[in-house]
């Protein structure tokens, strides 16, 4: 299974290549952003219970394992981004020490592939039950943080340089961890419905995983507007203003908010509501839809978007990881697979 996954993401990349070619915008940033943070944010959830030692995760974390491979499909369908479009940013023509083209590529990549590596020695290391599987989780988990935060700051907060926000890179680790949460949820979701109870208490330990990040979601998301405001931080407000203050953007940012934070948070409170096929399913379409519009909004206010392309996009980097989620269901419980 394994293989085929490597076969479906040298498909998905080649299909992105092409769609990237004929579109000539940044079409490719918010998907290469979604089906970046999903596997990393898997990996990472994985980790941290590895580190608290959580056994509410056991049923599910060999499973959340598999996610490994679609982790190799970031740092090259990043170089196809940085190849092509690096000259988007306004800082291609004036470069400094920090924003150079070059170097904006080389050390993105290299952090890429870095978690990649890290990953695959904690998961190992994991499986194995080596005594080495916390040195290896501390170690993706600091890689994991950096990457995210570098994604933020350097593929999307430098659109709009020199605005800086200390925040912005918090947003995208968080934001990927809360989609690996989701992604647990589906997946635990579909086991239960396939596979039996067994699955029922991780779907209801996801359902409040989902609660509790919808809360700290929107809580630095009020950080971010309290440090503008008690700061008296003139020089953030243009960025926010672009963003809320004109249609379609000012719905747009509401949906975000309803989505990533207001919905679920209500709708995972009720004991029950957090084992409710229906209920959890929503919570997770609509946790997708709301990182995918909080992107969207952050990247076409300053950058071209092509919807057709960008949704063709999602649609080719995605193949990999629909391909894996069908395996997971379908193979029987006591199946095993390497790394």
């Amino acid at each position: 299974m394994q293989r085929n996954v490597y076969i479906f993401g040298l498909a998905a990349l080649i299909i992105a290549l092409g769609l990237d070619l004929l579109a000539g915008d940044a079409s490719l940033l918010p998907a290469l952003l979604f089906w970046t943070a999903i596997p990393q944010g898997i990996i990472a959830l994985a980790a941290a219970a590895d580190l608290s030692q959580g056994r509410w995760i056991v049923s599910i974390k060999e499973k959340l394992h598999r996610f490994l491979p679609l982790l190799i499909l970031p740092p090259v369908a990043f170089l196809i981004y940085a190849l092509h479009h690096t000259h988007l940013y306004d800082w291609h023509e004036h470069p400094t020490a920090w924003l150079e083209p070059t170097f904006f590529t080389i050390r993105n990549f290299g952090f890429q592939l870095l978690t990649f590596v890290l990953a695959f020695l904690y998961v190992r290391a994991s499986r194995g039950e080596s005594p080495r599987t916390g040195f290896w989780a501390v170690f993706y988990c600091l890689c994991f943080v950096t990457t995210q935060t570098m994604q933020g700051i350097d593929w999307v907060m430098s659109f709009e340089y020199p605005w800086i926000s200390t925040l912005y890179g918090a947003f995208f680790f968080i934001e990927a961890l809360y989609l690996g949460v989701a992604t647990m949820a589906l997946l635990s979701l579909l086991l239960l419905l396939r596979q039996g109870r067994q699955y029922e208490k991780v779907l209801r330990d996801s359902g409040a995983l989902i609660l509790g990040f919808a809360l700290f979601w929107a809580g630095q998301l009020y950080a971010q507007y309290l440090t503008i405001w008690y700061g008296n931080i003139p020089d953030e407000v243009a960025y926010v203003a672009k963003r809320v203050e004109h249609s379609p953007w000012t719905e747009l940012s509401v949906f975000v908010v309803l989505a990533m934070f207001v919905i679920p948070f209500v709708g995972m409170i009720p004991r029950r509501a957090k084992v409710s096929p229906a209920l959890v399913l929503a919570a997770v379409v609509l946790i997708y839809a709301g990182y995918i519009v909080e992107k969207v909004i952050y990247i076409a206010p300053v950058a071209p978007l092509s919807p057709l392309f960008t949704g063709l996009q999602f649609i080719a980097l995605g193949l990999p990881a629909a391909y894996l989620l069908r395996q997971l269901i379908q193979e029987p419980k006591e199946a095993k697979t390497a790394v």
